[in-house]
């Protein structure tokens, strides 16, 4: 009989120990994750940062396949970003974001917005969202596909609206990036913008945390599509003087 007493209670003391490397291992995580206060600059993503295998959430009725398409002196940005959100609870939701890229250009960057005045209640700085990527498309489901390209760092503009995720040269080219994440503290999701970028931009219509009533692209965005338009312009007026 003692025995058996000493047998249940050493069961007992070895569940409770898996139960807490467990609940260490969850937070260890989040620790990880990569956090991204407004004015980060581009932060390198560590081996934690992917959470492939962990809770994915609940889908929720956001899930979108968002087209986008841009043109400049024959080099084209074209394909899709696929984009939801999932409810981890507690008032925290992963927002996700895809680039699938069909045109004739590399993507070295994708924003999205907006996420102004957004923080996770569970990081150090409650300002900070958290920034993920992870690389198991099956589990997710919604509207993801196999991605082959993982970023390598994230970034958030000074307002704190942009998020920002860079991919390693030459980037995405006629392929699809990896499942991006950025988890927050809301419970309410409106339309937003995501940006993919590479010389020049291209928008697609996803989701955001606020109301975003203007799409706003980054300042680096606009100066790199006005450097192209007088570019254009210039290579026009010589084009124009040799006829």
């Amino acid at each position: 009989m003692k025995r058996i007493m000493i047998s249940l209670k050493s069961s007992v003391v070895v569940v409770v120990m898996l139960m807490g490397l467990f609940a260490l291992s969850a937070l260890s995580n989040e620790a990880q994750a990569l956090p991204l206060a407004p004015g980060t600059a581009a932060t390198a993503f560590i081996a934690g940062d992917n959470i492939t295998g962990s809770a994915v959430g609940v889908l929720t009725p956001n899930s979108t396949v968002a087209p986008y398409l841009q043109s400049l002196l024959g080099q084209t940005l074209s394909g899709n970003v696929r984009a939801a959100v999932y409810d981890q609870g507690g008032g925290v939701l992963d927002f996700l974001y895809q680039v699938q890229n069909t045109g004739n250009v590399f993507v070295l960057r994708e924003t999205d917005l907006s996420f102004l005045g957004i923080g996770l209640a569970s990081n150090v700085n409650p300002a900070a969202v958290s920034a993920f990527f992870r690389t198991d498309f099956g589990a997710v489901g919604g509207p993801f596909v196999d991605g082959t390209v993982a970023p390598v760092s994230a970034d958030r503009l000074v307002a704190g609206a942009t998020v920002g995720f860079n991919f390693a040269a030459p980037g995405i080219g006629g392929t699809s990036s990896e499942i991006l994440v950025v988890r927050v503290t809301a419970n309410q999701v409106f339309t937003g913008n995501s940006a993919i970028i590479d010389g020049f931009s291209a928008n697609a219509q996803t989701f955001s945390p606020i109301n975003l009533q203007t799409v706003i692209p980054e300042p680096a965005t606009l100066l790199l599509l006005g450097s192209g338009l007088a570019g254009l312009a210039g290579w026009r007026k010589w084009q124009a003087k040799k006829a």
